[in-house]
């Protein structure tokens, strides 16, 4: 049952994808969220989706400048979604590739971070400069920005919602060059890290969620988390049985297939 009670609204950055992750994704907040007004989905919009008074559409796409700039893309979006003087000040970010598994009150929810810092690997060593990995360059170089301007590393990217205002990451996005790109295409900075350090944000430890591999959704422990994520694999025929098992009842937003031949009959499609 979805909650009406609530302060905070949650944006969705979405891209067109083969996959039906945000049709999940939706479920599960139907479900599971809880001190949550509106659904903001910002970029694309898939056609098995129809908005309400609760769930808005904003068609931010970004510029071609940004490339196939993920990162970037995201935070421009949320910039750009920040000048909407609809959306609440405090608002939960989300991603189409989140789940919930279990009720999540976003008025008493914390920031989470990782147990190691941006500039250190999950085994405690450091990065190396000659790190190749797009990610790991995106971390070191948002710990290197961070640093030399005083603040802490403390590393906010993990696959899971994160609380932010308004105004702060207007500041934030004023105060970085966070459009440009480096020379291998990757984002300079990570904004969940930045904005966290930039505003210390209280925080508290947490393991990354997110199952890499499709052979490792069966009985993934992960599903006894109340939050959990996925990586960018396709979604097959397997893998949707999966996610109909986790979540069988269709959201309020999910549109009704029509029956072929019958334009007054429709079928639910899970």
């Amino acid at each position: 049952m979805f909650h009406y009670l609530c302060v905070m609204d949650l944006l969705i950055t979405y891209r067109h994808t083969i996959g039906f992750d945000l049709k999940y994704c939706l479920r599960s907040i139907d479900k599971y969220a809880k001190g949550i007004d509106k659904i903001y989905i910002i970029g694309d919009f898939p056609n098995y989706i129809k908005e309400s008074e609760d769930l808005i559409h904003l068609p931010i796409t970004e510029p071609k400048w940004l490339g196939d700039n993920k990162c970037a893309a995201v935070w421009y979006k949320l910039h750009q979604a920040c000048k909407d003087e609809r959306i609440s000040e405090k608002f939960v970010q989300f991603s189409d590739d989140y789940f919930l598994t279990k009720e999540v009150d976003f008025e008493t929810y914390k920031n989470k971070r990782r147990e190691y810092p941006l500039s250190h690997m999950a085994d405690g060593t450091k990065i190396l400069p000659g790190a190749s990995n797009g990610y790991i360059k995106l971390r070191r170089y948002t710990s290197r920005w961070l640093k030399t301007n005083g603040y802490k590393d403390v590393n906010y990217d993990l696959h899971q919602p994160m609380i932010f205002e308004k105004s702060k990451l207007i500041t934030i996005s004023d105060t970085l060059s966070w459009r440009k790109k480096n020379i291998t295409g990757d984002a300079p900075y990570a904004l969940k890290s930045c904005y966290g350090n930039f505003f210390n944000e209280p925080c508290e430890k947490s393991k990354d969620v997110k199952i890499l591999f499709e052979d490792e959704l069966e009985d993934n422990p992960r599903f006894q988390e109340a939050i959990f994520s996925i990586g960018d694999f396709v979604f097959t025929p397997e893998t949707c049985n999966i996610f109909k098992g986790l979540y069988p009842e269709k959201s309020k937003w999910e549109v009704l297939e029509k029956v072929k031949g019958r334009p007054d009959i429709a079928k639910k499609k899970i």
